[in-house]
């Protein structure tokens, strides 16, 4: 990982991605090069990939989920991922908080009320800790019973939980990805009720029931004290009073969700009562980026190799296409934020060293194959070849030697080198490449094998 501003590390990775692009056709694409490329690129991008992490539950891909929600310290950058969250008992007053969802039943909120006003009872308080996720948008993910308990007693007591430094609309995504795919729960929570159900009728409906019957937890004689005195009212007619009061403080929160909050069913539950430690492992996979939800990402398996392989070529599609997607958008629009970035590229193309025609098709390279051996080529090419093939060695150990001091010791980077250099001049070359073609071919990859590789030059 590079420890450097990000201007720096922009021009560094471009340029070794560069680097990469010419090298690739002729010794395969090196684990990593997409990655890092999307971690220059994701400055302008949007946070969350929707056709990785869905936005709704039921759209999640369990198989899918378990590795996003787990590999996000293997794509060779362990800060990509890191999302803050910080507990706090007090993030903001409950008129200021927004729900994510309406579904909340009137009898469980009202139940609640009862219990924050009950003297006697220190279980539950209007206010505090939510123990749940309030977004840097002020927006709750759950515990929409308490908030809207605590508005009704007081709107401008300050309820908290964990404040996560990340916009609601996204964090549900994120969350729903690691509720199949961290807690292998597969269904949301049923919805019941909703914000309707907050009426002066159906309050006064309800409060009746306590008053006459008691609640789960509160004798009906408690209650009928509890809410006489809150109201100040004697009698019977504490009951309306108690009811105006509750009507009036809703009026200062916010009763609505967003037109893209999904239902009920398709929110996401981190519950510990349905996996044991849920929040606290969400909290901590949230804060150490172990959730492969941004750039670069850990799913793309690519070959190293020294030979050209057709195999290798297919597996590097996604290497290719989104590096010339990232050249064409600088070349036409100027490198922004990321300065230096086209004088990197025109650097590069300029360099010494082995030059990849990029104008050849994917079926020049096929024909090259199919016929590579054949009489009349003249030998003077493959002493030119092996000349070029010492260069991108002496290349590489020098680019080794000059981050020695930039990047962790046991970087997969140096491994990298280490692996081409080690296999230059070896005896029993052939086999090996036999050996990784049956390791290449036993990696799942989601590419048609008869889809043809576009060539860079379509895109710039």
């Amino acid at each position: 990982m590079f420890i450097l501003n990000n201007n720096m590390r922009a021009r560094n990775e471009y340029q070794q991605l560069t680097e990469s692009y010419k090298k690739v056709l002729s010794e395969g694409a090196p684990r990593g090069a997409a990655g890092n490329l999307r971690a220059g690129a994701a400055q302008g991008a949007a946070a969350v990939d929707s056709t990785r992490l869905p936005f709704k539950l039921s759209d999640v891909n369990s198989n899918a989920a378990k590795k996003v929600a787990t590999s996000g310290q293997e794509d060779h950058d362990l800060e990509d991922d890191k999302i803050s969250v910080e507990k706090d008992s007090a993030i903001a007053p409950v008129s200021q908080l927004n729900p994510s969802q309406s579904s909340m039943n009137i009898n469980k909120a009202l139940g609640m009320v009862i219990g924050m006003l009950d003297p006697t009872s220190d279980k539950l308080n209007a206010g505090g800790d939510l123990d749940a996720f309030i977004t840097k948008d002020n927006y709750i993910m759950d515990g929409h019973h308490r908030w809207i308990a605590t508005a009704m007693i007081d709107p401008s007591l300050s309820v908290g939980g964990y404040e996560v430094d990340f916009p609601a609309q996204q964090l549900i995504a994120i969350l729903n990805t690691m509720t199949k795919g961290r807690y292998g729960i597969e269904q949301g929570n049923p919805a019941t009720g909703g914000f309707k159900e907050f009426s002066n009728d159906k309050i006064k409906k309800q409060l009746v029931e306590f008053w006459q019957n008691g609640t789960e937890y509160v004798k009906p004689e408690d209650v009928q004290t509890i809410i006489q005195n809150w109201t100040g009212v004697e009698g019977e007619g504490a009951i309306d009073a108690a009811v105006a009061k509750m009507v009036s403080n809703l009026s200062n929160v916010t009763m609505k969700v967003p037109d893209w909050a999904p239902g009920r069913e398709d929110m996401p539950v981190i519950d510990d009562d349905k996996f044991p430690g849920a929040v606290k492992d969400a909290v901590q996979a949230l804060q150490q980026g172990k959730v492969d939800w941004n750039d670069p990402t850990a799913d793309v398996r690519v070959p190293l190799g020294h030979a050209v392989k057709k195999e290798s070529r297919l597996r590097a599609k996604d290497e290719f296409n989104l590096l010339a997607e990232s050249y064409k958008k600088v070349l036409s629009e100027g490198p922004g934020q990321l300065p230096g970035l086209a004088d990197a590229f025109k650097a590069s193309q300029e360099a010494p060293g082995p030059v990849v025609d990029f104008s050849r098709t994917d079926a020049d390279i096929d024909l090259e194959d199919e016929t590579a051996g054949e009489e009349g080529y003249d030998p003077a090419d493959k002493k030119v070849a092996y000349g070029k093939m010492v260069y991108l060695l002496d290349a590489l150990k020098a680019l080794k030697k000059e981050y020695a001091t930039k990047i962790e010791p046991n970087d997969d980077f140096f491994a990298m080198i280490n692996q081409i250099t080690g296999i230059a001049g070896t005896e029993g070359e052939e086999e090996d490449d036999d050996h990784r073609e049956e390791e290449d071919d036993n990696i799942d990859m989601e590419i048609d094998p008869n889809e043809k590789l576009m060539g860079p030059s379509a895109y710039l």
